[in-house]
């Protein structure tokens, strides 16, 4: 077989080539297999180390004050209103009156009721003559104790009373107007409202967890805004008997003494339940972070000089530490500066002092 110069060339050059390409990649492997990175070239970083503490287990609870009793004084009927004997700001007692209704149909009863007692008086004369059955006179009987409940009623709704000794908040008609039975403008019913506030109460919601952990009986402080830190006690009252399954809460009534009426329904307060003692999982609190357009918080740990990320829970503040209630452990390595740019699996240099 007859091979021209030109092939042989171009046969030679190939060779070349392969064998070549062959020498530069073992000499790729080879480096890429002895560089090392020095540590001056990566991200520096200082740590931490996540430990277990002692702490005062103290859980706040938002609510907000009510008074323990609040009636709203009104009549059944709408009656116009004759007379309203107190102003906002009165303080009253346990069947003080209240208004004075419209009382004509009260007098028609009453001496319906009158006329109805006179005319048993006779019958029974009668009866006792023989002039008149004993069924007559029951159904005489029957009207007239019929009377003195419809009398009764009236009356009750008529001379409006405080069923409570309470302060009077609300005042909401003036004399002759028309009563409605429909709420009023700001959503209340009645002539007027009176409120028990020598003693209040809070309705606090708490997490399931805790529900085997709360007795009645317990003391609990409240602080509000009004007051700042000047604390005030209360008690657990009621636990109410089941867990909301939307919320896995329950809600607790917490009674507070107010005998120097310091405190007035509609504040904002802060209930602190004192649970006691238990160990817990604090870190610095400048390693948490909080991802941008959520409410995660997250933490970087080292791993074999490797960033990991870990989501965690974040629990009370304790000075310049935040306990954590999951996603770090006792020991875990938390990165506490040069955490700007990290990404989960950065190799980084730790410089501590």
């Amino acid at each position: 077989m007859k091979i021209d110069r030109l092939t042989i060339t171009t046969l030679s050059a190939a060779a070349i080539l392969i064998t070549s390409c062959s020498v530069v990649d073992n000499i790729n492997k080879k480096f890429s297999d002895e560089v090392v990175i020095p540590a001056e070239v990566l991200q520096r970083v200082s740590t931490s180390f996540a430990d277990s503490i002692m702490i005062n287990d103290i859980v706040v609870y938002n609510g907000t004050i009510e008074p323990f009793k609040k009636n709203n004084i009104s009549s059944s009927s709408p009656f116009r209103i004759e007379k309203i004997y107190v102003e906002v700001g009165d303080n009253v007692k346990k069947g003080a009156i209240i208004a004075q209704m419209e009382q004509s149909q009260y007098l028609q009863q009453e001496l319906q009721l009158e006329n109805l007692a006179t005319d048993l008086m006779r019958m029974e004369e009668l009866n006792k003559v023989g002039g008149v059955s004993n069924q007559q006179v029951d159904q005489l009987r029957t009207q007239h104790d019929v009377a003195k409940k419809a009398l009764s009623y009236l009356k009750e709704n008529t001379i409006l009373r405080s069923p409570i000794d309470g302060v009077v908040t609300g005042r909401y008609y003036d004399e002759g107007d028309m009563l409605s039975t429909m709420a009023s403008a700001t959503g209340e019913s009645g002539v007027a409202t009176v409120m028990q506030i020598d003693k209040l109460k809070v309705i606090i919601n708490i997490s399931e967890y805790l529900f085997t952990r709360i007795k009645k009986g317990m003391s609990v402080n409240i602080t509000t805004d009004s007051y700042g830190s000047e604390q005030f006690k209360g008690e657990i009252s009621l636990i109410y008997p089941y867990i909301d399954a939307s919320t896995h809460t329950f809600a607790v009534e917490v009674i507070i003494p107010n005998t120097d009426l310091k405190l007035r329904p509609g504040m904002f307060s802060y209930v602190e339940i004192d649970f006691g003692d238990k160990q817990v999982v604090a870190i610095d609190d400048k390693a948490v972070q909080k991802q941008i357009g959520s409410n995660e918080k997250y933490i970087f740990t080292i791993v074999d000089n490797t960033v990991v990320r870990n989501v965690v829970e974040v629990g009370r503040s304790l000075g310049n530490l935040v306990v954590i209630d999951s996603g770090v452990s006792v020991g875990d390595e938390v990165v506490t500066k040069g955490i700007g740019r990290l990404i989960e699996g950065d190799k980084v240099n730790i410089v501590n002092n």
